[in-house]
Parts: structure tokens; C-alpha cells; sequence
């Protein structure tokens, strides 16, 4: 039986740090937001053989004088490997700015074939209008989620019990942003997939915790306290709760490694941060909860004791 409730201040302390490395690291280090969210240009090039993107990320750069992202894929449509360049500018570049671009990459890669398939634009309005999407989205999710748990869980606190689901939750979401600060990613619809899919697999673990805390404060005595009620829950969910996130976890290291290899960056910006998201679900489920769940549900008893 290990003391996860009496490790709450190192739990607090840990997590806590993280969320302050991430705000200070927001504020030092700009956050690259993604042209689909704020506009910009996103040029598409086919090329036959092996082209490096870290060459052809250079070459553009030279060429521009300013910071693009690539991320390489197989085109179906066409049949052909290809990479997107994006460059993020409210006005999007000229049309000779894109002739210098691929003179330049046409120069650098002389034997690949390398031509230019697609030119976008991307409006800095509907970007604008797609972000703000996704917060609606993200934050409706987790009201959804707070009203769920807090009615299936009313024997076990009830609104205790949400809130404490929802700051494991948040805290989830923190550390996604903290990946893509540490490993320098830009913040794209990528992102927002892996946050709504950790939001599933950690609530997940939430449930299977609280569903067992409900179970148990039905067997135990009644004089059982609230720390060792949840000590024994959640080491009897542990390595249910581990060994789930441990799978997923070596499946995305695997996807990781490939893509590496590979040098296909599309699939890196899902795949990095998710491994980041899974252990963080991990850690919140069991870790936030021990600290979190019995505070709120002694502050809620009081507020009740009191009315009454």
C-alpha cells in the first residue's frame, strides 16, 4: 500500500513547477502558433529521390528571410512525395517571392525533380475564426464532463468529485503546451487533436478511480477517513490505470521512431506531444487526484455541515 495521499505535497510541488516552467516559457519563448490559426502562405512541392527538409527548410529561410515549418507527406492525388512549406504572413507572400522559392530549391536540389504543385492562402480571419472553434470545443467538453461525473459521483462528493477530474484534466492540457514549447512545435490542429484525445483516455482513468472510491466507501467502515478511503483505491487501480497508458505509450514511441526515420514531421507533431499527454494522464489521474479530491470533498462537507 503505498501513501499517495501522504505524498500529496510532493505531488503539488512537481506539478505545480511544470505549470510555472510553462508560463514562464510562454512568456521568454514565443509561442508559434500554426498558419492555420493565423494565416499565411502554405506551398506545396513534389520531388522524386531523397530531399533533406532540414536543407530545403534552410534554402527557404535564405531565400525569405523568414521562419517556415515543413512537414513532408505521400500525396495520393498526384502519386508523389511531396513537402509543405508554410510560411505564416497576414498578407500571405507575392507571387515573385514564390518564384525566388522554388528557383532557389529547383538550384539547391537539381536532381529531384522538384516542382511546385500547390499555393495557399490562408485568411487570418477564418484562421482566427477555426481557433476560436477549437476553444469552444475544448472548453464545452469539459464543462460536459464536470456535470457528468459530478452527478454519477454524488455518493463520493459529487461536484468534489468534477472538480477534481476537471484540474487533473487541466493540468493535462498545461503539459501538452509544455511539449510543444520544449520540442519547439507550432501549435496546429495537431495539438488540438491530441488534446481532446488525452482529455478521453485520462478522464478514463478518472472514472475507473472514482467508480472504485464509490465501491469502496460502500465495503469499508464508516469510520474509514477520506485519505485512507482513496490510499486504497488507488492502489487498487494502479496498475490497471499504468499498465493501459503503458500500451498506448510504446505504440506512440514506435509511430515516434518511424516518423523519425522516416523524416515525415506531420506525424511528429501528433505523435511527440501525445506521448507527453499519456504520461501526464497518467500521473494526473492518480497523482492530482490524491491531491486535489480530498481537499475539495472536506471543503464541500464543511459547506454542506454548515448549511444544515
Amino acid at each position: 500500500m503505498f501513501d499517495f495521499v501522504g505524498k500529496r505535497k510532493i505531488f503539488a510541488i512537481i506539478s505545480l513547477s511544470l505549470i510555472a516552467a510553462t508560463i514562464v516559457g510562454a512568456l521568454i519563448f514565443k509561442i508559434d502558433v500554426d498558419i492555420t490559426f493565423r494565416g499565411g502562405t502554405m506551398l506545396t512541392y513534389s520531388y522524386e529521390g531523397d530531399v533533406s527538409v532540414s536543407d530545403a527548410k534552410s534554402t527557404i529561410e535564405t531565400t525569405l528571410g523568414q521562419t517556415v515549418n515543413i512537414t513532408s507527406k505521400v500525396d495520393n492525388s498526384i502519386g508523389k512525395t511531396t513537402f509543405v512549406a508554410s510560411l505564416a504572413a497576414a498578407t500571405g507572400i507575392s507571387s515573385e517571392q514564390q518564384t525566388a522559392v522554388t528557383d532557389a530549391l529547383q538550384k539547391s536540389f537539381p536532381d529531384n525533380a522538384l516542382n511546385l504543385e500547390q499555393s495557399v492562402v490562408v485568411n487570418p480571419t477564418i484562421g482566427g475564426e477555426f481557433f476560436t472553434k477549437c476553444l469552444v470545443a475544448l472548453g464545452f467538453a469539459i464543462i460536459v464532463l464536470l456535470i457528468y461525473i459530478g452527478f454519477r459521483f454524488k455518493k463520493i462528493g459529487g461536484w468534489a468529485t468534477g472538480l477534481s477530474a476537471i484540474i487533473a484534466l487541466v493540468h493535462d492540457v498545461i503539459m501538452v503546451f509544455l511539449a510543444t514549447l520544449v520540442f519547439g512545435l507550432a501549435i496546429d490542429a495537431n495539438i488540438m487533436a491530441v488534446i481532446l484525445t488525452i482529455l478521453g483516455y485520462s478522464i478514463n482513468d478518472t472514472i475507473v478511480i472514482f467508480d472504485r472510491l464509490r465501491e469502496n466507501k460502500r465495503l469499508m467502515p464508516r469510520e474509514t477517513t477520506d485519505a485512507e478511503l482513496l490510499n486504497t483505491s488507488l492502489n487498487q487501480t494502479f496498475r490497471r490505470c499504468v499498465v493501459t497508458s503503458v500500451t498506448t505509450i510504446i505504440t506512440m514511441i514506435v509511430v515516434t521512431i518511424v516518423a523519425l526515420i522516416a523524416d515525415v514531421g506531420s506525424i511528429l507533431t501528433f505523435s511527440v506531444p501525445m506521448i507527453v499527454g499519456l504520461v501526464s494522464g497518467s500521473y494526473s489521474s492518480i497523482c492530482i487526484t490524491a491531491v486535489v479530491w480530498p481537499a475539495l470533498n472536506k471543503l464541500f462537507s464543511k459547506k454542506k455541515r454548515k448549511k444544515a
